[in-house]
């Protein structure tokens, strides 16, 4: 009897173990024969900038043959081999109804294809096509949620909830991904999900404005989109932004949601010091659901404080920053006051200019300034903290003199 492809494909991955972790990271796959898949394997160079590798695996007569459009060393090879396998083993597992021929008439928006059953995995396959043909970027992502869009709304509309879940957790799942790329100093954060921003958080406002019938028809399904945000917190935070508080509301649904939340993850609270201790999506949702504001404002310092680190470790820290301002606008300028209040840490104010604070705050700030320059000069006399406390008094001495040069004069 001859093998399956899944059989073979294993078989391989046996035969050639490999613990090298390479330098090239996975852009987008997908079929383009009867057993060919095309891939694309990229890396940022010192100038981030990309460089792309195009691979093509075969599976004829039960053997694998892969090749590369430029020279890699062996090893650099078989980790893209054993990684693009890995996820066709993964991809052979899931059910789908569109051929891989018809990815082109499918996503031509002049000469539609009337095609009526497309399974969640199809969906990501049109994308992979269409990364693989034409970039990640905006212009591909808009593309593609012109056609996934209204379909995602027939499915819902026709209350077909288990596709419908399936798709959003496939679209989640396949374009959460982060990178980091170094070059001197300097670290590259590259996201797609970036590209999709609007389109996620449309889906998310949608999910939850219907999420007792969701969760009622299918729980397993729906708790399983949750899980993936709270899993991954930046991902999460850029779609949540802050109009959860405008749509979540008390039901039975969201209770049992809850339940099975705290048997999975840290809720926030005094014993937590830091948002490394607890899960942050979960205790974000949890005192929205609750309406305690309170714990609510702390966990929204949390965020800043994070936007605060990600801001001064990466270069492209554009998204960051505008769900920095999102929180500041809802919750007010006297956030990053308490922050300073309560941490010392004078870059605060490098990412959240003083001269962009309402006037009624700046002598606030002038005074928590001048307290914090006292508490750093004190622990100068500590062998232990004078350098750190050199500089941190050096940066508030610039930002009294940028910032209220006429009182400090």
């Amino acid at each position: 009897m001859a093998k399956s492809v899944t059989e073979v494909l294993k078989e391989y991955l046996k035969a050639h173990e490999s613990k090298h972790i390479g330098k090239y990271r996975f852009r987008a796959a997908y079929r383009s024969g009867d057993f060919v898949v095309k891939g694309i394997y990229y890396i940022m160079d010192n100038s981030f900038r990309t460089i792309e590798i195009f691979v093509e695996l075969t599976v004829i007569d039960e053997e694998v043959n892969v090749t590369f459009s430029e020279k890699l060393n062996e090893q650099e090879k078989q980790y893209i081999t054993n990684d693009l396998i890995e996820k066709i083993i993964n991809r052979l597992q899931d059910k789908n109804y569109l051929h891989y021929s018809l990815y082109e008439r499918f996503i031509d928006e002049k000469q539609p294809t009337e095609i009526t059953t497309v399974s969640p995995r199809d969906w990501i396959d049109v994308l992979n096509f269409m990364k693989y043909h034409y970039g990640v970027n905006q212009e591909t992502s808009d593309r593609f949620n012109r056609l996934f869009r209204p379909a995602m709304a027939n499915l819902r509309e026709s209350k077909h909830y288990e596709e419908y879940l399936d798709a959003i957790y496939a679209f989640f799942e396949n374009v959460d991904y982060q990178y980091e790329w170094g070059s001197g100093n300097s670290i590259y954060l590259d996201t797609e999900y970036q590209y999709h921003l609007f389109y996620l958080r449309e889906i998310l406002k949608s999910l939850y404005e219907n999420f007792d019938e969701f969760y009622n028809m299918q729980p397993d399904k729906t708790y399983r989109i949750i899980k993936l945000l709270c899993d991954h917190y930046r991902f999460a935070m850029m779609i949540m932004v802050d109009y959860m508080k405008r749509i979540i509301a008390p039901s039975s649904a969201q209770d049992k949601l809850f339940e099975r939340l705290d048997q999975e993850y840290i809720l926030f609270n005094e014993e937590t010091k830091h948002f490394k201790d607890y899960n942050i999506v979960y205790s974000y949702l949890y005192y929205l659901y609750h309406d305690d504001h309170e714990n609510y404002h702390k966990i929204v310092e949390d965020v800043i404080r994070i936007v605060v680190n990600y801001y001064l470790t990466y270069v492209n820290h554009d998204l960051d920053l505008a769900l920095g301002n999102a929180f500041i606008k809802s919750e007010g300028y006297e956030t990053i006051v308490e922050i300073f209040h309560t941490d010392y840490n004078t870059m605060i104010f490098t990412v959240f200019p003083i001269e962009s604070f309402p006037d009624e705050l700046k002598n606030t700030i002038r005074d928590e300034l001048a307290r914090a320059i006292r508490f750093f000069a004190g622990r100068m006399d500590n062998d232990q903290y004078r350098m750190s406390s050199l500089e941190q008094v050096l940066n508030i001495n610039r930002l009294l003199l940028d910032n209220f040069r006429e009182w400090y004069e």
